[in-house]
């Protein structure tokens, strides 16, 4: 258990294995999401004064494949959607359940941020008023209503099981006033709460400028349709006498 600002913080994420070749002290065990042969690395250890605990990304997308908008699964999503609304028994996502589950009450967890549908069905097992349940939106898609909801790739479904429990937690937290619009503007029930990000979330300052404007080409950093890359696309087709490079 760390300590930030005086407040005890645990953060279950997906990481690389090649963070620690960095040489973060870190301890390393095995668990198995269901089947024996679905083992996936766990990595525990301190960053930026927070403790992480990480699966190993490239054994984790093995077991959870992601959609994506280019590449969407649907196979996949439809298989997450009726586990979501208890129509399937999926033994992977029963154990990663079990195991978000036994980590949070081994931390004793006061408050559990979220934002992906998953998540919101640990969350609505969990005992309210004890532990406070908030789903952080950082884009619409996240969401399962709407014209954007349910979009591959964001760890959302479009079940109508999701907007239940969305109404049954203590929280909704919109990073931007577009995304605490959109919620507002296409289902009636919810109270999003718009709250910025805080500076601090981008490390300390003063922040390093690095005035490359010279630099041979424009670099277009993790493009989406749902972000508006057609658009830039068109654009930058007619700048001849610029080079672009895509990074993800």
């Amino acid at each position: 258990m760390s300590c930030h600002q005086g407040h005890a913080c645990r953060s279950i994420v997906v990481c690389p294995n090649d963070i620690l070749s960095a040489g973060v002290a870190h301890t390393e065990e095995k668990i198995c999401f269901g089947d024996e042969t679905n083992e996936v690395f766990v990595y525990r250890f301190i960053w930026s004064k927070v403790e992480i605990i990480g699966l190993e990304l490239e054994q984790y997308l093995k077991i959870f494949p992601q959609s994506s908008i280019s590449q969407p699964l649907k196979e996949v999503e439809d298989r997450m959607e009726r586990w979501l609304e208890g129509k399937e028994k999926v033994q992977e996502y029963d154990a990663y359940l079990q195991f978000i589950t036994n980590e949070l009450f081994a931390f004793r967890m006061t408050h559990f941020l979220f934002n992906d549908s998953v998540s919101l069905k640990i969350a609505s097992t969990l005992p309210p008023p004890i532990i406070t349940r908030v789903f952080i939106c950082h884009a619409c898609e996240h969401l399962s209503f709407g014209p954007y909801g349910g979009v591959p790739g964001f760890g959302s479904s479009s079940s109508p099981i999701e907007f239940k429990w969305l109404k049954e937690i203590e929280g909704i937290w919109a990073v931007n006033q577009a995304v605490k619009e959109y919620i507002e503007i296409y289902v009636k029930g919810l109270s999003p709460t718009y709250l910025p990000l805080h500076p601090a979330i981008f490390g300390e300052s003063p922040f390093k400028m690095y005035h490359n404007f010279d630099a041979p080409y424009v670099l277009a950093i993790n493009p989406g349709s749902v972000k508006g890359f057609v658009i830039f696309r068109e654009l930058a087709e007619k700048m001849k006498d610029i080079q672009f490079a895509v990074g993800a």
